[in-house]
């Protein structure tokens, strides 16, 4: 861990604040969902592309005119994101497309959003015979067919990540997933939440794996989307350690975040490459005429991909895109285990009793392995299985609080029929439909599974 005092202590205090400014009064919790979904050729499968007909492009435009969406963001005149009120929709690299949900109160919120984007989105996209995909990985196309989404900042993060993990262009351009965020009202509460969505991180990959195909067949993973991001940028990506210690505080987090290499900083609209610096070394001596401003220290801590996140709000970022009914399932499991606090506080004693070396075996094997994965010398299956039971006291807990809604544990009952009653994953529904005789028409399985119909 770097020294602090390599950074004036006065500096150090104000990137921890611009943190800390998010912390919310209890009645003021909400939370945030981002659905990142897979645009697929309904004939063939292959990834849907930026240009042409039936491409992003065109369907944003669609969505303008049909569904009052307005062009939130433009690239050189490319039309990159979406706004109507406090949702927008986004492009990641490879054009899959995700909703940027507004913050709310109660889960049906989080849900009514969900399904007018989906029932928008099936309306534009259906004329050219688009599906749409609740999966975690491009279950076709390979990574060097998908073409770039013209985007400057791709184009910025393109060329600096290049020889920074060998699998690094496949996360950008194959895969999805689910974020969801979280507020905070404390800075001990920031660091409880920080820990706990840390060590959940394996978990919510084994219990949520939906990515086991990769060009065509199955790829000898249960996730592989997060073996892919095992092999993203190290500097910024898998799991930060320190937030193992129970002695880890934002400090830290700052002094993380300080080293972790720049993209870019923008200006007058425009976004800037820094040359490889990091946050720290920018601090100090700037970038030719650059000097650091609030602006480009909030954009840095935009550009760690860590599966926990810290900004002026908790993002937990580890989740396969989940398939259609699970939709809910993984925003309320975390609400009920990160915002009640008897179910948050034994989720953390239980977990953070794990071994450093059994979690990291754990955090390396729960793509292929799932549920199977030992920890020590008990499956991750069992600590799945109190986690289910912790969330669904805490969603009781917290019923009866402005964040919380007595219906919301419908939301979760679909995760535990899978993994209580069947003992399965989705990754493992889809395979056994695969082995059942699925083989010629992987499409087919995935339009029973993870088609948003």
């Amino acid at each position: 861990m770097p020294v602090a005092h390599r950074t004036p202590k006065r500096l150090l205090r104000a990137l921890k604040a611009e943190i800390l400014a998010g912390c919310k009064h209890p009645d003021q919790r909400r939370i945030g969902v981002e659905w990142e979904k897979l645009g697929v050729r309904g004939d063939t499968g292959k990834a849907l592309r930026y240009y042409g007909p039936g491409g992003v492009a065109s369907l944003f435009r669609a969505l303008i005119v049909r569904h009052g969406w307005t062009a939130d963001q433009r690239d050189r005149g490319h039309i990159v994101a979406l706004r109507k009120g406090f949702t927008r929709i986004t492009l990641e690299p490879g054009g899959q497309i995700e909703l940027s949900g507004g913050p709310a109160y109660c889960l049906r919120e989080n849900a009514r959003e969900l399904d007018e984007h989906l029932r928008e989105i099936r309306s534009v996209g259906r004329p050219h015979g688009i599906v749409w995909l609740g999966l975690g990985c491009q279950p076709i196309s390979a990574e060097a067919s998908i073409p770039w989404v013209p985007k400057q900042r791709y184009g910025i993060m393109r060329r600096l990540l290049r020889r920074r993990g060998r699998l690094t262009y496949s996360m950008m351009k194959r895969t999805a997933s689910l974020q969801a965020s979280f507020d905070f009202i404390s800075e001990q509460d920031a660091v409880d939440k920080y820990r706990l969505a840390t060590l959940l991180s394996p978990f919510l990959t084994a219990m949520l794996a939906n990515s086991p195909f990769s060009e065509g067949r199955p790829s000898g993973y249960l996730s592989y989307r997060a073996h892919i991001w095992r092999h993203t940028d190290p500097a910024r990506s898998g799991v930060l350690r320190a937030a193992l210690r129970r002695d880890f505080t934002i400090d830290d987090y700052v002094n993380y975040a300080l080293d972790v290499p720049m993209f870019f900083v923008q200006r007058g609209g425009e976004l800037v490459s820094v040359r490889p610096a990091t946050f720290r070394q920018y601090l100090r001596r700037g970038c030719g005429h650059l000097t650091a401003c609030r602006e480009d220290w909030q954009l840095h801590l935009s550009t760690i991909f860590t599966d926990a996140r810290l900004k002026t709000y908790l993002e937990v970022r580890s989740i396969d895109c989940p398939p259609p009914s699970l939709s809910l399932a993984a925003p309320t499991l975390l609400k009920g285990l990160l915002y009640a606090p008897t179910a948050s506080r034994r989720a953390l004693k239980m977990l953070e009793r794990i071994d450093t070396d059994h979690y990291a075996a754990l955090y390396r094997r729960s793509p292929r392995e799932g549920l199977d994965t030992r920890v020590g010398r008990r499956p991750a299956r069992e600590y799945a299985l109190e986690l289910l039971r912790l969330a669904a006291s805490g969603l009781s807990e917290i019923s009866a609080s402005r964040c919380g809604e007595r219906d919301d544990k419908t939301y979760l009952e679909p995760l535990v029929e899978l993994l209580v009653d069947r003992g399965i994953n989705p990754a493992q529904a889809l395979l056994r439909d695969w082995e059942a005789g699925g083989r010629r028409d992987l499409l087919g399985i995935l339009r029973r599974h993870c088609a948003y119909a």
